[in-house]
């Protein structure tokens, strides 16, 4: 018999640890929904991240955890520090244990994917369950070390003065309201593209925190992606808000109704919008992505939108600064 598997999305408020974790349950499993984060330099392996198991079924558990197809590079490693793209826990009740998860890519471009691994649970009595887990993995060809700011690349400022998100107001809960407008909620896989890039790059920029957590509800929201369209200007995709204060608050971000474009070029906007609510402002370089123009970019797929070098590096830029004025959350 299939076990009912009923999803719980914990928003979590600590620090980034590179982590998800999973908890299992008599009847249900609950898991948090950030992604599992991963940096690799081309030829060399990426830092661990982890996922933690607990066991409070109150029977044995086998997990089994396999590589898609397409994502090769992705690794489960053991406690013999071995490498496979496929791994088997045996979890008795009220155990606990830390898998490790790492990436290596040969050459390429710099690029970002962002996909699931696939988990099967088994149970003693026979009963099975199967979840998915997110992993966002940025691969490089050198590492955005210079505080320099790139040629060309501009900030929102406030009377000449950057303004950015204080450490301290991290991660900024994000709520999206698609559901509301009949939209199913594959949309996610959009918006949290999106969410996963700018978290991603939060590494380039030092910081230990996400920039960004999902949250599914409404109440808890500190910004709110808005799909109905409302108040765009006729040549716009999406447009972010701030409030032209000091301090400046989150306003929230309004976006053409999902339908009207396709997912990779709605995700492209997406993300440049976000980027705004980070502080950063366009680019006058046609490849980086918080170019003006940037919409016009045609992609095949999720995987192909990406953030430049160029844009991580007036990340890091930005978020190294020592005087700006706050950005935050409402």
């Amino acid at each position: 018999m299939k076990r009912l598997i009923l999803l719980w999305v914990l928003v979590l408020l600590a620090a980034r640890v590179g982590a998800q974790s999973v908890t299992f349950f008599p009847s249900s499993l609950q898991y948090d929904d950030d992604a599992v984060l991963l940096n690799a330099r081309y030829g060399q392996w990426a830092d661990y991240g982890y996922v933690t198991f607990v066991n409070q079924s109150g029977q044995h558990i086998i997990i089994s955890g396999h590589v898609h197809h397409h994502l090769q590079f992705l690794y489960y490693v053991d406690d013999n520090n071995r490498a496979d793209h496929q791994v088997t826990i045996n979890l008795p009740t009220g155990a606990s244990c830390r898998l490790r998860i790492t990436a290596k890519l040969a050459q390429g471009d710099p690029l970002t994917y962002n996909d699931d691994l696939g988990f099967d649970v088994k149970y003693a009595d026979n009963g099975s369950a199967y979840f998915e887990m997110r992993v966002s993995t940025y691969f490089y060809n050198r590492e955005v070390t210079s505080d320099e700011r790139p040629p060309g690349y501009h900030f929102w400022d406030l009377n000449g003065v950057p303004r950015r998100i204080p450490a301290q107001s991290l991660p900024v809960k994000v709520y999206s309201n698609h559901t509301a407008l009949g939209v199913d909620d594959d949309w996610l896989e959009t918006i949290k593209k999106a969410l996963d890039t700018w978290n991603n790059a939060a590494v380039t920029a030092g910081l230990s925190n996400d920039f960004f957590v999902y949250t599914n509800r409404s109440s808890e929201a500190e910004l709110v992606i808005d799909w109905s369209g409302t108040g765009l200007p006729s040549s716009a995709l999406g447009v972010a808000k701030l409030s032209n204060s000091n301090p400046s608050y989150i306003m929230g971000v309004t976006m053409r109704p999902p339908g009207s474009e396709e997912h990779s070029r709605t995700a492209e906007v997406l993300i440049q919008e976000m980027g705004h609510i980070l502080g950063l402002e366009h680019s006058d370089y046609r490849d980086d992505l918080m170019n003006g123009t940037a919409h016009g970019h045609i992609h095949t797929d999720l995987s192909q939108v990406e953030l430049t070098v160029r844009d991580r590096q007036m990340l890091r830029w930005l978020y190294t600064r020592q005087n700006c004025i706050d950005i935050l959350p409402r």
